[in-house]
């Protein structure tokens, strides 16, 4: 969580330095909004960012802890024996 709450902070500086770069800083002033409501919004943008970053490396995440605790050669082993348990094998590997 801390993670999340660091990353988000880098987020929006970096968002706010991206509006201040391309001079959009002001447009942005413009249109009668707090300056506390654009710091939330973009805020919650970045936390939304990162929980997605977050949940799409989280599969590749548990494939290396499985990868590591089965080792290679045993997911290998493993699926080559669920497929010749299979039905739809023992069909064919008794011809």
């Amino acid at each position: 969580m801390i993670f999340i709450g660091i990353g988000a902070s880098i987020t929006v500086s970096d968002s706010i330095g991206s509006e201040r770069r391309g001079n959009t800083l002001g447009l942005l002033m413009l249109a009668l909004l707090q300056p506390l409501s654009v710091l939330s919004g973009k805020m919650i943008t970045g936390f939304v960012q990162l929980w997605l970053y977050l949940f799409a490396t989280m599969p590749f995440v548990f494939i290396a802890r499985v990868a590591v605790r089965n080792g290679p050669e045993n997911i290998v082993d493993h699926q080559l024996e669920s497929v010749e348990n299979s039905p739809q094998f023992s069909q064919f590997s008794s011809r």
